[in-house]
This record gives structure tokens, sequence and C-alpha cells, in this order.
């Protein structure tokens, strides 16, 4: 149990310490940042494709933006509307991160076959089912308020379902197995409780 509350420890640091900003880094550097203009773009846009699977979240590369040539082309009413669009995601993100943090502290105090686990871990994943929901939506939303500016003839609408859903797909299965194998635990050490 030790090693359990150690680990979430240092896991909930590292992710207040560096998932965290960058996270929110990559959102302002995604709508404030002209993307074209920018001298650090080829070192961030190589840094984030050595993520691995994690580099196809759209949290982690700039295909938030990625129908924009140029954001500084973009009048500030259509920026905002796609920055509205993409903050969904963000706010999605990290209330599912808040909601870890609290799961994180949960296991530091010892509990982790508990119902307070349980009920975290299933709040994670509703999140994370929504999240999932969002994505296609919020890139073809995004396709349309970021080429609205253009000429007709020019303007795009793009509707996928790509490997960066099936990823996501992926973990939110990995979260219902694991809140469910949770909730099996607490069972039966309610059970074990009971006998005692």
């Amino acid at each position: 149990m030790k090693n359990i509350s150690m680990n979430a420890k240092y896991l909930k640091i590292f992710s207040l310490i560096f998932v965290l900003p960058f996270i929110i880094f990559d959102f302002l550097y995604s709508w404030f940042i002209d993307i074209s203009y920018n001298k650090y773009h080829e070192f961030f846009v190589s840094f984030t494709k050595n993520l691995g699977p994690i580099s196809n979240s759209s949290l982690f590369s700039d295909s938030s933006v990625g129908w924009c040539a140029k954001l500084s082309s973009m009048p500030w009413a259509h920026r905002l509307l796609g920055m509205l669009v993409d903050i969904v995601s963000l706010g999605l993100f990290l209330w599912g991160f808040f909601v870890f943090l609290s799961l994180l502290s949960s296991y530091q105090k010892g509990v982790v076959f508990s119902q307070e686990s349980f009920f975290l871990l299933k709040k994670l994943s509703k999140i994370s089912f929504v999240w999932v929901l969002y994505s296609p939506i919020k890139d073809t939303l995004l396709s349309v308020i970021c080429t609205l500016h253009n000429p007709p003839g020019q303007r795009i609408i793009t509707v996928s379902f790509s490997s960066r859903d099936i990823y996501h797909i992926f973990f939110v299965g990995v979260i219902f197995v694991i809140t469910s194998l949770i909730y099996e635990g607490y069972i039966i050490k309610k059970e074990q409780d009971l006998i005692i």
C-alpha cells in the first residue's frame, strides 16, 4: 500500500509540474502565436511528434488550427470563435485532469478500493467519453471556422474519424475496465470486512 501511495504522490507532482503547464502552453501557442512566422514552430512540432501515440491528441498538436495557414490572416471574431470551440476540449481535459488528481489524492491516503475511488473513476470515464465524442465534432467545426474568411470556393469542411479517435476510444475502454475492477475489489473488501 505504501508503494501505491508513493507512486500516486510522484505522479501527482509530475502532472502538476509538467503536464498541466504543457497543456495550457499548447492551447495558448495554437491560438495566439502565428504558426507560419514563429521560429519555435519547427522545434515544437518535432518535440510533439516524438511523444508517440499521445502526439496525435489534439491537445498535443497544432491540428486544432491545421486549416489555418496563417492565424494573422484570420479576423479576430473567427479566431475567438475557434478558440471557444477548442476551449471546450481543453475544459473537458482539465476537468478530467483534476478528477484524476483527486483520485491520486485518495490513493495517497491509502484509500484504493473504496466507494470514493469508484465514483472518481466513474466520473473520469464519463468525462473521457464526452471528450472522445467531442473531438471529431471539434475538428469539423474548426475546419469551417478557420476557413470562413476565405473567398467562396476556398472554404473547407472536413468530417473525419482518425486513428487519434481510435486511441481515445481505447483509452476510455481501459478506464471503464479499471473502474469495473476497482468496483469488484471494493465489493470483495466490503464482504471481507463483514465476515471479520
